[in-house]
């Protein structure tokens, strides 16, 4: 079993049945379902715990709430030849070593000692308790080879032969389409396939991504439109970054970049449900919704800064940080990596605009971010932004 689907799971009660029921009753059968419960308040948990009664096939990881990002994280850690490797250091009462840097090119490790395991990790039969909202703030391990990853979000469901579509083409990255339905089952315009269309004949993953980098504004969002090699992610010690919106952005571009071996398919595999009375909804609707009586961590993060600011306005805000991390990421990753040429003079435009339009921002960057963005503003030569003038304003005015 060298095949992993990984399903971060908050607070869907009324979706993960119709999406597990897809997932178990693939035509690919020889995979394993980590389900990461992710704080859930509902009976979400209950719900996966009944399916992994009836199916051997299924680990639990029950975490607190983190966001999408770190249930997507957790999963990594745990497929089979890593949870066997914690679980064998465990039995022997040693440590392990783990690397020391999430997305980067830094290969150095350190050493998790057995007490720290013990105290962060219980396993049981199908089964991981965890008290990390970030497991990478511990692991970050190095993936096994031949290995593959598929996501799948707890809301959405995926065609019958998904995953054997993944396995028929030994891809260090495979992408299929996406079908977008409501909650009607009736299909609507498909939003995801438009980035992709334009890429007809490629050599690989750079090629791709170069396209996208010139012509989309740095988004490529990739998470569950397909499935690749885990060994893959190990060229960057890449992870999903952590509490960030659209955090599939900078994850599936630099994915797409560190892939040899790239598959774009016209098959729609994965079905994206739309669901109504989501958030996404009443900014569409420009309706606003009443404040939470809990925030998470990241949102709260945004209304201790700007207390006046409305739940809405919170998470336009807190959505407009996470493009600002977004871009960082690419760009640091594109320097790292000797590509920096492609940097063009969008993506400058582009951040000084926001920077201008949106400066309080910056009071939600730490000082590794601070610093990563007066480094890029720094080398840049573009005369007609003028920001060798305007950067130590820039961020003296956050």
């Amino acid at each position: 079993m060298n095949h992993s689907i990984i399903v971060p799971i908050y607070n869907v009660e009324n979706y993960l049945k119709e999406c597990l029921d897809s997932i178990i009753n693939q035509s690919y059968k020889d995979f394993e379902l980590i389900l990461v419960n992710d704080g859930s308040t509902d009976n979400s948990l209950k719900i996966a715990m009944q399916y992994a009664k009836q199916d051997s096939r299924i680990i639990i990881i029950d975490k607190p709430n983190g966001g999408l990002s770190s249930a997507r994280n957790a999963g990594l850690e745990f497929i089979k030849p890593l949870r066997e490797k914690l679980q064998q250091a465990l039995k022997a009462k040693t440590g392990i070593q783990t690397l020391s840097e999430v997305n980067s090119f830094n290969k150095q490790k350190k050493n998790i000692d057995i007490n720290t395991l013990n105290k962060h990790f219980t396993f049981s039969k199908n089964l991981i308790k965890t008290d990390l909202e970030n497991v990478n703030s511990i692991l970050l391990q190095e993936m096994p080879n031949d290995h593959f990853i598929q996501f799948v979000d707890s809301d959405d469901m995926i065609d019958i032969n998904a995953t054997k579509c993944i396995r028929d083409n030994e891809s260090e990255l495979t992408i299929f389409q996406v079908k977008s339905t409501n909650e009607k089952g009736e299909v609507i315009k498909n939003m995801f396939s438009e980035q992709f269309h334009y890429v007809e004949n490629y050599k690989n993953g750079m090629e791709i991504a170069h396209i996208v980098l010139q012509r989309t504004g740095y988004s490529f969002y990739f998470a569950y439109q397909g499935g690749f090699k885990a060994e893959v992610l190990n060229r960057y010690n890449l992870r999903f970054t952590h509490n960030i919106m659209h955090e599939d952005n900078d994850f599936g571009l630099i994915l797409c970049m560190l892939s040899q071996e790239v598959k774009m398919l016209k098959d729609e595999m994965y079905i994206y449900r739309i669901r109504e009375g989501s958030i996404t909804s009443y900014i569409d609707k420009k309706t606003e919704i009443p404040m939470p009586k809990k925030l998470p961590p990241y949102l709260q993060k945004v209304r201790d800064k700007f207390p006046d600011l409305t739940y809405l306005k919170i998470r336009g805000a807190y959505r407009i940080y996470s493009y600002l991390i977004i871009y960082l990421n690419i760009y640091k990753f594109l320097e790292n990596g000797g590509v920096n040429s492609w940097v063009n003079k969008s993506y400058y435009r582009l951040l000084y605009t926001w920077l201008n339009q949106y400066r309080y921002i910056i009071e939600l960057l730490d000082e590794n971010e601070k610093r990563d963005l007066l480094h890029i503003l720094m080398h840049t030569n573009e005369k007609y932004l003028n920001l060798s003038q305007n950067i130590d304003k820039v961020l003296s005015q956050g």
